[in-house]
C-alpha cells in the first residue's frame, strides 16, 4: 500500500473510533448525562450514568407521539417511568423489555432503569409520529453521539 494511502486509512479510522466513542480517554459514548433541557429539540436523549441508565423524548411545543421499544440480553432492573401522565404507557413487559408509546407537548417524558451485572447488549428501538426515529433525532451520551441508524444497539 501507498504511504499516502495508509496515513488516510488510519486517519479515517482514528476518526471513526474518536466519534463512536472508543477513544475518548477510555470513556464509552454512552456515559454521561447529555446536556438538554426539555422543550429544545424534538427527539430522544440517552445516557448511563453511576444511577443507571436513562432515556428521555422532548418535542420543542408541538404534539409528537413517541413510542418504542428497549431490549436486552439480560435483566431490566429498578424500572420507574418518569413524568408519565394521563394515557401514556410506560412499562415493564418482561425481564428483558421495556415499551412506551406517549404523547409529549413541550416537556420530556422518559425511563430511568438498571441492567443486570451479565447484560451485554441493550437495543433501543425508537419511533416519532409512527415512523422510525432518524438518527438525527438521538443523542448518546455526553457528546451527544448520534446512531448510524435505529434500531440502534449498545453493546457493553
Amino acid at each position: 500500500m501507498a504511504p499516502n494511502t495508509v496515513r488516510r486509512t488510519v486517519a479515517v479510522f482514528l476518526a471513526l473510533a474518536f466519534c463512536l466513542g472508543g477513544l475518548s480517554a477510555g470513556r464509552r459514548y454512552w456515559e454521561g448525562r447529555p446536556a438538554f433541557t426539555a422543550g429544545e429539540n424534538r427527539g430522544y436523549y440517552v445516557w448511563n450514568d453511576p444511577d443507571g441508565w436513562h432515556i428521555r423524548w422532548t418535542t420543542r411545543g408541538d404534539r409528537h407521539v413517541f413510542a418504542g421499544t428497549l431490549k436486552c440480553d439480560g435483566v431490566f432492573e429498578d424500572f420507574e417511568a418518569v413524568s408519565a401522565e394521563g394515557r401514556d404507557f410506560i412499562k415493564k413487559i418482561s425481564l428483558d423489555t421495556l415499551r412506551f408509546d406517549t404523547v409529549v407537548k413541550g416537556g420530556a417524558d422518559g425511563m430511568n432503569f438498571r441492567l443486570s451485572p451479565s447484560t451485554k447488549t441493550l437495543t433501543f428501538d425508537l419511533r416519532i409520529d409512527g415512523r422510525t426515529a432518524l438518527p438525527e433525532e438521538v443523542r448518546v451520551g455526553r457528546d451527544k453521539v448520534r446512531p448510524e441508524k435505529v434500531p440502534f444497539t449498545i453493546v457493553r
